[in-house]
């Protein structure tokens, strides 16, 4: 907590490095001299808090072990586990709501965690819909009073009538779950040969597709960004729906191509890419403060400007790609001007741009402010080397 802590301090920043590194030496020897028996929830939150210093700094590799070390210690505990009828004695039950809605956030931050850890990496999920019976967390006023709320399932919030009574962290679960929805479909068919309009995979994609396009629709008030009621639970709610739809529709589009489909279902996933896209950076660019410190937010940031990239490199570009792609990379820059090393994305994504030879495509303001330069020959930046587990250029889903 300390290293997190002082990332985001310019007068501490040298501590973090030092502090990470004494928290980890702690947690594994821990690890080493204690039994199952033993293990508690603290444990599984101190790996939660070490995935997430690593994910800034982009350790991915670390960060992805770490991830799976919560993500087991919270089955371990059963904690995905704590509203089924057949956990009636579990120890957390018996210390009151405020222990189990405590146990709650915690399972669903390891989620949380699994969902993003997965999108960055594309290694495999860890934790299944299906094997949880834990409910969604109750809202902050609740837990910080300790007056319980009645829960909703996971499954309870794919119904439009209860998604309206989602607290704000339990919409970003909700959301985050459909990024999850969309890596199990593309997983599934990975290696399938190429099959018809009306073939199985073209029924999960409209079933996923519908399945986000109604959360869209249904997303209470609460969980929509707007002005000054901006929250980083809406704004993370917002990307994760975003994110879903381009990484669903890229794949999509691509399978069109090799299946010599007709061009015009290519071109609606292609729309349908840009448009979240652009809400990306429309909302990013709604705030009024850039979060610090958040690598999903980064990660987001990032794929959108990918669909940018491969717009501004056809033929018939949109006329607006070129500004929100430069626009895209300022708020990169923005979001990690005050951290150091922790700009992974923002030198890859200027990396991209130059490789793809559209630097004179930004504006010349535009460029100015992204303090990007048109390259010389021979003298393209490589990409940082800080995340050999999140090579975007080869990413598993686009």
């Amino acid at each position: 907590m300390w290293a997190a802590a002082a990332l985001t301090s310019i007068e501490y920043q040298h501590m973090a490095e030092g502090l990470y590194i004494l928290a980890r030496k702690h947690v594994e020897d821990l690890e080493m001299h204690s039994t199952l028996e033993q293990m508690t929830i603290s444990h599984a939150q101190c790996w939660y808090l070490l995935a997430f210093y690593e994910g800034i700094r982009a350790y991915f590799g670390r960060a992805w072990m770490s991830v799976g070390r919560c993500g087991r210690l919270v089955q371990i505990l059963s904690l995905h586990r704590l509203d089924s009828p057949l956990e009636e004695k579990h120890v957390l039950r018996q210390k009151g709501w405020a222990a189990l809605e405590e146990g709650r956030r915690v399972f669903w931050g390891a989620y949380f965690g699994d969902r993003c850890a997965s999108a960055l990496s594309g290694h495999p999920l860890m934790i299944r819909d299906e094997d949880i019976h834990t409910n969604l967390p109750s809202s902050e006023e609740s837990f910080d009073l300790g007056v319980e709320e009645i829960g909703i399932s996971l499954k309870q919030a794919d119904n439009a009538d209860s998604i309206a009574y989602l607290s704000p962290f339990a919409g970003t679960v909700f959301t985050t779950s459909m990024v999850g929805r969309t890596i199990r479909h593309i997983r599934a068919f990975e290696h399938d040969p190429p099959t018809e309009i009306n073939g199985n995979y073209w029924k999960s994609h409209s079933e996923v597709d519908t399945f986000i396009s109604l959360a869209f629709l249904n997303l209470p008030d609460h969980l929509k960004v707007c002005g000054a009621q901006e929250d980083m639970h809406s704004v993370l709610s917002q990307f994760s729906l975003h994110i879903s739809v381009i990484l669903l529709h890229q794949v999509a589009a691509r399978k069109v191509t090799k299946q010599k489909m007709s061009p015009l279902v290519g071109k609606n996933s292609i729309q349908r890419c840009l448009a979240s896209a652009l809400q990306i950076k429309n909302t990013i660019y709604s705030l009024t403060s850039f979060s610090q410190g958040m690598m999903w937010i980064n990660f987001c940031i990032y794929i959108a400007a990918g669909v940018l990239i491969e717009d501004v490199s056809t033929s018939n570009p949109s006329s607006t790609s070129a500004v929100d792609l430069g626009l895209l990379l300022i708020a990169l820059k923005e979001i990690n001007a005050h951290q150091t090393n922790v700009n992974f994305f923002a030198r890859k994504l200027e990396s991209d741009i130059c490789r793809a030879g559209i630097v004179c495509s930004i504006p010349t303001d535009l460029r100015g402010m992204a303090g990007i330069s048109i390259p010389q020959q021979g003298g393209v930046p490589s990409p940082p080397e800080d995340a050999p587990y999140c090579d975007t250029s080869q990413h598993r889903y686009s």
